[in-house]
């Protein structure tokens, strides 16, 4: 019973790590972020292995001021989320 706790409190804890760094790469991207920044940057890498099965998927459409919505992000937010 121990165990069964211990792996499904850190798969959970594994997925919300995740999720956080995908919701912060669109909150970047919204927000236009410098990507020559480094926190910026290592944001987009950290996040870029977690977004490519979805590459691809929808072309980012960019409003005014630089700003991306990323649909391929908000794509695997959810699936990250559902699983």
């Amino acid at each position: 019973m121990f165990i069964e706790t211990l792996i499904i409190n850190l798969i959970n804890i594994i997925l919300g790590i995740i999720e956080f760094f995908i919701g912060l790469r669109i909150i970047l991207k919204l927000a236009a972020a410098n990507p020559a920044t480094p926190f910026v940057s290592w944001v987009y890498e950290t996040s870029r292995a977690l977004i490519w099965p979805f590459q691809g998927m929808f072309p980012p459409p960019t409003l005014t001021g630089g700003s991306i919505v990323e649909f391929n992000a908000l794509i695997a937010l959810l699936a990250y989320a559902f699983l």
